[in-house]
């Protein structure tokens, strides 16, 4: 959310690291002028300036000397102090006479007063009054003083030895202070201001504190020309330049970012950029705050700080939790739109030899950037903004713009659906998933181990590359089967022990899939869908599931030889055993049954099908048998019924009579007369 490299800012912060080192001493090296200094600053916005007024007392504690027959009187006759380098019409007075002043820089932010008066003998006390005004400055002028009625900003300095110097900063009504440097308390007056005081503290080694007070309700605000987007510009009252300067940068540079990041613009409700130098005090060009959709930038009129503050309404905690990331995507994305617009960037360079490097990782939250932290964030700024152009220079930003939207969509490193596990963070180890994944990098996870990793993490480093590679292996193995959902919840949460244990599950999943498969196939049947379902929803360990693939394999099996069965020749009596069967009817609802996953239909259903065909030559012989029983009682009836007819023919027939002519008429039939002998038996 900030910005640093800014020559102006680096200037301004080692102005207030001499701040603090400033030391405060008389004008002779002795100890013997003993210096009580009471300093107070009254700031008076609506005058451009602040007055400053300082109580001094100075008692010379050198005692005279007799030398011989000489007496040696120990005097000073003059008094050194530090005042802010923007001060100026400055006058001292003492026991109502004027004092000389004269003055002399020593650095952007602080000058030497000097000022003579009249000798002060042993044991003599003077008390002086040091006045003067600080002056606020011009935009875009050098140094730290500006005052007009929405911003002031100065150096504030003690006067006086250890332990006998007293500051008061008066801060009027509206204003809300900030200060860089020493230690200083503040209270609220009861007027509604406020009032910054310090008093008993060492001075030997420096005391300096910057003010830096502002009061929003003063500044200058228009509606800025940028589309539908909702967007306020709030600037000093005295620097219509630079709100001039914004508004035309938003109209042309967020399109732009737009554009290049391929998400549309991406705050609720209203962006306020606001005009102020409290960055420059830590070191920044600029802020941006997610939590209020606020900007704060500099005076200057820098167009790539500006960019890079608005990408950080894509790039911020809300989006990656590792601050490099969004460091380095806001100043990769400033460049590339400066670029589209044929405006100046500042060059990406890594200094890989800094004394001040320092794995991404630990990079560390932004820090009042002075002395060494100065170079340490110097050192994260252009390694970060350097990571990320080689990322976008190898993989192109139409597929970092994909890589984009898989972390605003929440979609998983390992899976291409949005949100299917619920909101993600997204740190440097999803992000190095998704540039290789999404992205397509080849170059990502060396620049990571090398740059962002600390080096105690390279045996985490060889784990991914096995577990990818054995990822990539269960993909292609996989065919259409979506890897399950804890595999590649634990690849994306780098536990690679865990998903190499569920991947041999898999695999053994797999297998057994291609079984069931292939004998499906064998039967023509349609493979069930649901040990896909079980495979890819998988959200721990895959033993249920390998338990369904074993029942669906061996349902296959059965069905298989079942069809075998089925398809086989046949004997003439297992031909007969089948008549009036229907096993490929049953075969039929089997297939059905397995396709449905009724396993158990289906093996009850194949197996009485086996049944059928085994037991169909015994049936086909005890048919057979029965039917030539009954053949051979149907003859010996006809036999015995042909017989009867011809012995009754031959026992009542005349053989003198001629035959008898034949007639339509019908007799009544009448019972044959008794006969002397017995009938003859049918069965003989």
């Amino acid at each position: 959310m900030l910005r640093r490299g800014h020559r102006r800012v680096a200037r301004l912060a080692a102005s207030v690291l001499a701040v603090g080192l400033l030391a405060t001493a008389p004008a002779a090296a002795d100890d013997g002028l003993r210096i009580e200094g009471d300093t107070t600053y009254d700031i008076v916005p609506s005058q451009g300036r602040t007055t400053v007024s300082s109580t001094i007392t100075v008692t010379n504690e050198l005692p005279d000397r007799v030398v011989g027959a000489v007496l040696r009187r120990s005097f000073f006759n003059g008094l050194t102090v530090g005042a802010s380098a923007g001060a100026r019409n400055f006058s001292a007075t003492s026991s109502g006479a004027n004092l000389s002043v004269t003055t002399s820089p020593i650095s952007d932010a602080i000058q030497r007063v000097d000022v003579t008066f009249p000798s002060l003998f042993s044991g003599q006390r003077r008390t002086i009054v040091l006045r003067y005004e600080i002056i606020g400055d011009a935009p875009r002028s050098e140094g730290l003083n500006r005052a007009n009625p929405a911003y002031i900003s100065f150096v504030a300095l003690a006067v006086g030895d250890d332990t006998l110097a007293s500051v008061h900063v008066n801060v009027p009504p509206g204003f809300e202070v900030e200060t860089v440097g020493s230690n200083i308390d503040d209270r609220p007056t009861t007027g509604g201001g406020t009032t910054l005081s310090a008093a008993g503290f060492p001075t030997s080694d420096g005391w300096g504190v910057v003010v830096s007070a502002r009061n929003d309700d003063a500044l200058q605000s228009i509606d800025a020309d940028a589309g539908t987007r909702d967007v306020v510009v709030r600037a000093w009252p005295n620097d219509t330049e630079w709100q001039r300067f914004v508004v035309s940068g938003l109209g042309e540079g967020m399109p732009v970012l737009e554009d290049l990041i391929g998400q549309p613009w991406p705050l609720e409700g209203q962006l306020q950029i606001t005009e102020a130098t409290s960055s420059y005090l830590r070191g920044y060009a600029g802020w941006f705050s997610p939590l209020d959709n606020t900007i704060e930038v500099g005076e200057d009129l820098d167009y790539e700080t500006l960019l890079h503050e608005l990408s950080h309404a894509w790039f911020n905690r809300g989006t990656f939790t590792d601050r490099w990331i969004n460091e380095g995507f806001a100043e990769e994305y400033a460049a590339q739109a400066l670029k589209r617009l044929g405006k100046p960037a500042d060059e990406v360079a890594l200094d890989a030899n800094s004394r001040f490097a320092v794995r991404l990782t630990d990079w560390g939250n932004p820090q009042v950037a002075t002395g060494e932290a100065a170079g340490r964030e110097a050192y994260g700024y252009h390694t970060a903004a350097w990571l990320m152009r080689q990322l976008t220079d190898e993989i192109g930003l139409v597929n970092m713009a994909k890589v984009i939207s898989a972390v605003t969509n929440d979609t998983p490193a390992y899976g291409d659906t949005p949100n299917e596990f619920g909101d993600i963070d997204t740190g440097n180890h999803r992000l190095l998933d998704l540039v290789e994944n999404v992205g397509g990098s080849k170059k990502a996870a060396d620049l990571f181990e090398k740059y962002v990793a600390r080096d105690a993490d390279g045996p985490l480093y060889d784990a991914r590359a096995a577990a990818r590679a054995n990822y990539t292996t269960l993909v292609e193995r996989g065919d259409s089967w979506t890897p399950p959902v804890y595999v590649r919840k634990e690849l994306g949460s780098w536990h690679f022990a865990s998903a190499e244990l569920r991947m041999t599950e898999a695999r053994t999943v797999l297998e057994k899939r291609d079984q069931i498969a292939a004998l499906a196939a064998d039967v023509d049947a349609a493979v069930p869908v649901a040990l896909e379902s079980a495979y890819e929803k998988a959200d721990g360990e895959l033993s249920k599931v390998i338990e369904m693939a074993d029942r669906q394999l061996a349902t296959a099996t059965t069905l298989d030889a079942a069809k075998d069965r089925l398809d086989a020749s046949r004997s003439i009596t297992e031909k007969v055993g089948l008549l009036f069967a229907h096993p490929a009817r049953r075969l039929d609802d089997a297939r059905v049954a397995f396709s449905d996953d009724d396993t158990a239909r289906a093996t009850d259903l194949s197996l009485a099908v086996q049944r059928e065909i085994d037991d169909a030559g015994s049936v086909g012989l005890r048919r057979l048998a029965i039917a030539l029983a009954v053949v051979l009682l149907l003859l010996v009836i006809a036999l015995t019924i042909l017989w009867t007819l011809r012995r009754r023919r031959h026992a009542g027939a005349d053989p003198q009579a001629p035959p008898p002519s034949p007639s339509l008429a019908i007799s009544p039939w009448t019972p044959p007369p008794p006969s002397a002998s017995p009938p003859t038996p049918l069965n003989p």
